[in-house]
Parts: structure tokens; C-alpha cells; sequence
């Protein structure tokens, strides 16, 4: 695991390495398999999801984007006590079942998703499911 400190500046500090490292390090990081913990510098309070969250929102370029806007009206929208639970499930769920495809497709072997197109490949089976759960 490797332990990530963030700044009130935004600054991403990798304690295990003693450096300094941006957002497109970071994707590069958990793109070859290493996982993250990222705690705030000051408070130490986890702040790994909501970083995850603002590299998946600063991370596309031209193409379309990883999440569509139906998916994320979609998450706000049954973001309530009672639907929480079954919208995490179900989002579970549908990564799980991409990471069986992958896995599948690998020859049995446990890889990981390592590159722009495959998570895409993932955020679209998201989407789909999104689409499938609304109605």
C-alpha cells in the first residue's frame, strides 16, 4: 500500500517515495496495480475516495467522458439512507462482473486494467447497468 498525504494546496506528497506527485502519477500508480491510501497532511482523515472521484472527473481529454451525465444524475439522485446501499451494490456488482470478463479474457490470470481504453470498456458496462436500473 502505498501512503499518500494531501495538502490543503491540492499537493499530493507519496510518503513511501519522499516525493511529490501529480494526478496523472497517481492514475499511473493504481494503473499498474499499486494500491493507495491518501490521508489529508493535516488531519489524517481518508480522503482516498474523494481523490479516486477527482481523477476520474480530471481525467478525460477529447473523447467522451467515463462516467455519461445520466450515469451521474443517476448516483446523485439515489444518493438518499434508504437507496444507498442497493446503488453501491449494484455498482459493485456490474465492476465485478467486468472484472470477471477481463479476468476471463486474460486466460484465467488476475490482471489489471491498464489502460484508458479498458477502464473506459468498465465505465461503460456502468453506464449500462445504470441505464438497465432506472428504467
Amino acid at each position: 500500500m502505498i501512503e499518500i498525504k494531501k495538502y490543503t494546496n491540492r499537493r499530493l506528497y507519496n510518503v513511501t517515495n519522499s516525493a511529490y506527485i501529480t494526478l496523472a502519477d497517481l492514475a499511473d500508480m493504481i494503473r499498474s496495480g499499486h494500491k493507495v491510501a491518501i490521508t489529508d497532511a493535516k488531519t489524517g482523515e481518508d480522503l482516498t475516495s474523494s481523490t479516486l472521484l477527482q481523477l476520474i472527473s480530471e481525467s478525460h481529454d477529447n473523447s467522451a467522458p467515463l462516467l455519461t451525465t445520466h450515469a451521474l444524475w443517476t448516483m446523485i439522485a439515489y444518493d438518499t439512507k434508504e437507496m444507498k446501499s442497493a446503488l453501491s451494490s449494484h455498482i459493485n456488482k456490474a465492476l465485478a462482473e467486468f472484472d470477471t470478463t477481463h479476468q476471463e479474457a486474460g486466460e484465467g490470470q488476475t490482471t489489471q486494467i491498464s489502460n484508458t481504453d479498458q477502464l473506459r470498456e468498465a465505465i461503460r458496462h456502468l453506464n449500462e447497468a445504470f441505464a438497465k436500473w432506472d428504467g
